[in-house]
């Protein structure tokens, strides 16, 4: 991808360029330059005989960045990560802890970054209900003897916001206190996210599962003025995003101007033109002058922007973030949604390097 006069079937890589190696049909080697960039982000994969990802690794990473520099995966016969060593831990592994009867359950995931400066204790313990659902996620103890920080996930039945619902349609998460709701609609696609002051975002999908539409609001407490996301699809790909903004009463406002800060994160109007690699996930985003307005980096398993900080802290979000409640499920799926993390037990079945989590936008 570059700019200047475009010629079908050519680009100078002014803007972006890509290079793919393959091992059969699975990516083992990725190298990325943007903006003429001379030194290519280097990324390299490998897999088992199941296909499962064993490794990942950014040789350059201390010269040109990335979301992880070195990762290395062990699975059980059921599938299940049993040991991972990531970034500067390593050789030592994190300890990965299953529950006894539940081989599937991973309860307790304790860094094993005891080389870290001061050493690391960071972990995180997971409780589930009798249907196995991820029902609460600790972070360590503090001073108190007890989890300084804690997310707390509800499902449709214990739930009197649901009015009744399956879980398969709302879902709740209290991020150390204040509580977030999800609804979804038939086919189990976000509708609705509501904030713990009432501020809700909206979500409107075609036929085909695609995000068409996503309001929210300026701010999480009194909303001013409500920015409204819209998508153009080609080919299943997101192309075109067309941000801009609805006034208090629901009036649209004049496109490509102004302000559409959302959740209080400034943001432009105007259109956008997001660029996908060869399995969907975003990985840049242009202007309507074609300049770079940000950029996606994925970890092996598909997580944006994810090196790990390997330092206790009771505060690993911040006071704007909430989590999109759900178990572990298999890497993979459309852009249909959210692609931040979610807060589920990174222990869970193995998938392959960069499937993404959901879809286009940076918020869960």
């Amino acid at each position: 991808m570059g700019a200047g006069t475009y010629t079908p079937g050519s680009a100078n890589g002014s803007i972006l360029k890509m290079n793919y190696t393959y091992s059969g049909d699975q990516v083992t080697r990725v190298d990325t330059c943007v903006l003429d960039a001379t030194t290519p982000r280097t990324e390299s994969y490998g897999y088992d005989q199941l296909v499962r990802s064993t490794s990942g690794l950014q040789p350059n990473f201390a010269a040109v960045g990335g979301s992880f520099s070195s990762r290395n995966y062990d699975y059980d016969g059921r599938g299940n990560r049993t040991t991972e060593t990531l970034d500067a831990c390593a050789p030592n592994a994190n300890v990965l802890t299953y529950a006894t009867g539940h081989p599937d359950q991973l309860t307790r995931r304790t860094s094993g970054c005891t080389n870290a400066t001061p050493p690391s204790s960071l972990s995180h313990g997971y409780v589930y209900d009798r249907d196995g659902r991820v029902s609460v996620k600790n972070w360590e103890n503090d001073s108190s003897g007890t989890p300084g920080y804690a997310l707390s996930f509800t499902y449709a039945e214990a739930q009197a916001a649901s009015g009744g619902a399956q879980d398969s349609v709302f879902k709740a998460v209290s991020v150390n206190g204040p509580l977030y709701n999800y609804f979804y609609d038939a086919f189990r696609r976000r509708r609705v996210k509501v904030y713990p002051l009432g501020n809700t975002d909206e979500y409107f999908h075609d036929l085909g599962h695609q995000l068409l539409v996503d309001q929210g609001n300026d701010s999480t407490s009194t909303a001013n003025f409500h920015p409204d996301d819209n998508y153009v699809w080609l080919g299943g790909r997101p192309v075109v995003l067309i941000r801009g903004r609805m006034d208090p009463l629901w009036s649209r406002q004049a496109d490509r101007a102004g302000d559409c800060t959302r959740n209080g994160e400034l943001a432009a109007c105007g259109f956008y033109f997001p660029v996908t690699d060869h399995i969907g996930k975003p990985i840049l985003m242009l202007d309507a002058q074609a300049r770079v307005a940000g950029t996606g980096e994925y970890d092996v398993f598909g997580y944006v922007n994810r090196v790990q900080l390997h330092k206790d802290t009771l505060h690993p979000y911040p006071t704007n973030y909430s989590a999109t409640v759900g178990l572990h499920s298999a890497e993979g799926g459309s852009l249909a949604e959210r692609v931040l993390p979610r807060a589920v037990p990174p222990g869970g079945r193995a998938g392959r390097p960069g499937g993404l989590r959901d879809g286009v936008g940076r918020r869960p």
